[in-house]
């Protein structure tokens, strides 16, 4: 802080061997009167505090010594003057010169200014923030959505293509698909930690359709995995239609289907959702190859936390997964929590309530 920008040279003066009687109306009027004596010296500030705690009849045995703001002294040590002194105006002085006083008020609305700048510098990094997510969201999402379309269409027009050429197609394409669920995952926690409102599609959605595909997306990755697990769903009225945002509640499968694939080698896997008191819809996600220890059960929603014992010990996944699970189920009004036992294997439940 430059302290010369907020000097003031106009101020309420008194002299030292005035009587209290005749400063006092002007002492209260002003909140403080500069002392200067006959020879234009600074000798203090008076303060009605002062006349509290030292009453006496001339000006010079009431006043108590106070700070000097100096050239040296910022916003902030200028405030901690002000408020230990208790005092509404503090004298300058440069090089043991005095040179004006600084009112408190003048440093307080000065703090509020820079508040007001770093809070409006806040909002704009901010929208320049979420602008480019989005920019980055989009210009992600085309190209790679272009990829997997080329790719489908390689893969339906080649009928005379042999079936390893066929394959490595639908690698190609399931390893594309999977970079742009990684995407769109970085790109929506981020999103979602910048403040930026994430926009609901609320529409009928068939359930059956979600589970089939989820069906067939990780079967396929069982598959590629050769792991020994049997994935099946239940879901008992093929028919029933739910009005939510679909793609959220997909996505929100995706992940818990997901973890229970990524941590087991074989077992069952099974995942379906049964009405609850005809109010409520509860998902859930059995594995039964997998036990999620008491270390994590705390902590296992939390941003980049992996249900794993060794720091260093690498395992699929950027540990996001359940969080954006989380979010996005307290985004549609539901909850999800998860019970699991050494013996039993772990199940997931999303709940949530039927409009």
């Amino acid at each position: 802080m430059k302290i010369k920008n907020h000097l003031s040279m106009t101020y309420p003066i008194t002299g030292p061997f005035y009587g209290i009687n005749l400063v006092e109306d002007a002492l209260i009027e002003n909140g403080y009167l500069v002392i200067i004596d006959e020879m234009s010296c600074f000798v203090g500030i008076l303060t009605p505090t002062d006349l509290i705690q030292r009453p006496h009849k001339l000006v010079v045995d009431c006043f108590t010594e106070k700070d000097r703001l100096t050239e040296n002294d910022t916003l902030a040590s200028s405030f901690n003057k002000f408020i230990k002194n208790k005092t509404p105006a503090l004298p300058v002085f440069i090089k043991d010169k005095f040179y004006g006083i600084i009112e408190k008020q003048t440093i307080i609305n000065v703090l509020i200014n820079k508040v007001n700048e770093l809070q409006e510098e806040s909002i704009i990094s901010q929208k320049v923030k979420i602008k480019f997510l989005n920019n980055l969201s989009h210009e992600v999402r085309t190209p790679l959505n272009s990829i997997i379309g080329f790719l489908e269409l390689l893969i339906d027009l080649n009928d005379d293509c042999k079936e390893d050429c066929k394959e490595y197609f639908k690698i190609v394409r399931n390893n594309t698909d999977h970079f742009l669920i990684i995407m769109d995952d970085l790109i929506e926690l981020a999103l979602m930690q910048s403040g930026d409102p994430i926009k609901l599609n609320k529409k009928d959605c068939q359930i059956e359709k979600i589970f089939a595909e989820l069906d067939n997306l990780f079967k396929e990755e069982i598959s590629r995995l050769k792991k020994e697990i049997i994935l099946d769903y239940v879901n008992p009225d093929p028919s029933f239609i739910l009005h939510t945002d679909g793609n959220k509640v997909k996505h929100i499968l995706f992940h818990l289907i997901e973890n229970a694939v990524k941590f087991s080698d074989k077992g069952n896997i099974k995942f379906g959702y049964q009405i609850k008191d005809k109010m409520n819809i509860e998902f859930f996600v059995y594995n039964s190859g997998s036990f999620i220890s008491d270390k994590y059960q705390t902590q296992i929603f939390e941003v980049f936390e992996k249900n794993v014992d060794n720091f260093y010990e690498f395992t699929d996944g950027l540990g996001i997964g359940l969080t954006i699970a989380n979010k996005y189920a307290d985004l549609l009004g539901g909850n999800i929590h998860f019970e699991s036992d050494k013996q039993d294997g772990t199940t997931f439940y999303f709940s949530l309530g039927i409009n």
